[in-house]
Parts: C-alpha cells; structure tokens; sequence
C-alpha cells in the first residue's frame, strides 16, 4: 500500500470513522507494520477524547473584541521595514559605508581630473600665442588683449529693460 492510501485513511481515523476491529481488519489486508496499526489507534483515541470535551465558553461581546484587536493592530509594512533594517543594517552596514566612499572618491577624482584638463587647456592656448612667430603677432591685433577685462564684462551686462520700453513705445506711436 502507498503512503497516500495510509494518509486517506488515518484522516478517517482522525474523523473517528474507525473502529479497533476495522483498523485490524485493514492491517491484515493491507500488511499494515504494528507501528501503522498503533498510530490510526491512537488517532482514533485523541479524535473521541476531543469531541467529549465541552465546548469552551466565548463571551458575549468575542466578536467585538477580536474586531478591536485587528483595528488596533498597527500597519505591518511600517513595522516590516523596522524588522528588516534591524535584521540586515549590521550586515549591510560596511559595505555601504565602503560603496559610498568609493562613490565619493571616484567624483572626486573626476572632478579633478577634469579641473586639470581646463587649466592645461587654458595654459595651452596662452602658451600657443606667445610662442607664436612674429609674423602671426603682427596680424595679431594686440589691442584686443589691452581691453581684455572690458570684453569680459560686455557678456555679463545686463540689458536696459527700462530704455528698451520707451523704444518699443516711441516705435509703435
């Protein structure tokens, strides 16, 4: 016999569907080993004792109470985040720290990285018109490099919102 037939039937034994002379009737047909015999027993002994128990008195308001404690009980995801943070931060903890501080160093060399290609750049372009011959310096116009700082703030002025108003005033009259 296969393990789901013993199964069917020590679920009728736990039923109390089973009698002694029943279960040693299936043991002899079906070669049950004594253990087999003595377990679908004592399944049947533990159902009868069950059902002569007296029903467990419930008081009046049970329902009420059972819904108060369900409402009452906090939302579980907030308390699961707490739980998994507890459970896995000591673990987690170094090779964040270590992820953040690779993170960091790598901008930040980046950031050098890149600071250092402008200034080469820059000194490259200074260095390309000094050493540039002097025929080039000629067609150069020198001029230029005297009113520098006056050509850097030409692009930083702002425009003269009030003149351009009374321009757009005297146009449209």
């Amino acid at each position: 016999m296969n393990d789901a037939e013993f199964e069917r039937w020590q679920e009728a034994a736990r039923r109390g569907q089973l009698t002694g002379d029943e279960i040693a009737a299936l043991a002899r047909q079906h070669g049950w080993t004594p253990e087999q015999c003595a377990e679908l027993l004592l399944e049947v002994q533990l159902s009868r004792a069950l059902a002569e128990l007296p029903a467990p008195m419930v008081s009046s308001n049970f329902t009420h109470r059972v819904l108060e404690a369900v409402e009452a009980k906090p939302a579980s995801s907030h308390f699961m985040w707490r739980e998994w943070l507890a459970r896995y931060w000591p673990r987690l903890a170094v090779p964040a720290t270590a992820t953040a501080l690779a993170i960091y160093l790598g901008m930040a060399h980046h950031q050098n990285t890149v600071r250092r290609a402008q200034v080469a750049a820059s000194v490259h372009a200074v260095a390309t018109l000094v050493s540039a011959p002097a025929s080039a310096a000629e067609r150069l116009d020198l001029d230029v490099w005297d009113n520098f700082d006056v050509i850097l703030r030409m692009g930083t002025v702002a425009a003269d919102t009030e003149l351009l108003r009374l321009l757009d005033q005297s146009q449209s009259r």
